[in-house]
């Protein structure tokens, strides 16, 4: 157990928000934390959080959603974004085989946020609660966490 309550700032981390719905050359300075997302995406879909104190405490940016009443036009946003390199890509390789990322398993931080993803989702849909009977069982690797995200959002019409 760490010597901390977890309840104070850490490392500052940057972050990009990028939308139509958001004004041009917009710079935001309110202390945003991670959980900062799940409260937006509580807020904006209608999901029943928080899960926890740390993401009921954040502060929500949905309000930047909110400040045009229509998206800005196309010709406003870059026709092609610059693709970074793949020449440097880190390959998996397990027992000497090359892994595909997509059978990668997912490491605890993923696994336990695709665990937030799923209860938020089933308390908006009225699902049970996990763990008490799941409608499905939970992914275990990249590429399943990928579709089980994809299916979701296209289930609440996202």
């Amino acid at each position: 157990m760490p010597p901390f309550a977890l309840d104070w700032l850490g490392l500052r981390v940057p972050a990009l928000i990028v939308s139509p719905w958001i004004a041009k050359g917009r710079i935001e300075n309110r202390n945003l934390q991670h959980t900062s997302v799940i409260k937006t995406a509580t807020e904006m879909f209608g999901l029943a959080g928080p899960l926890n104190k740390r993401d009921a405490s954040a502060t929500s940016f949905a309000n930047l959603f909110e400040q045009l009443s229509i998206p800005r036009a196309a010709a406003d946003m870059p026709k092609k974004l610059k693709r970074p390199s793949i020449k440097q890509t880190i390959a998996s390789v397990a027992a000497g085989v090359r892994v595909a990322p997509a059978d990668e398993p997912l490491d605890s931080l993923t696994s336990e946020w695709v665990k937030g993803f799923a209860e938020l989702t089933a308390r908006r849909s009225g699902a049970a609660v996990l763990g008490v009977a799941a409608p499905e069982p939970l992914p275990t690797t990249q590429g399943e966490a990928a579709e089980f995200i994809d299916r979701h959002l296209r289930n609440m019409g996202i």
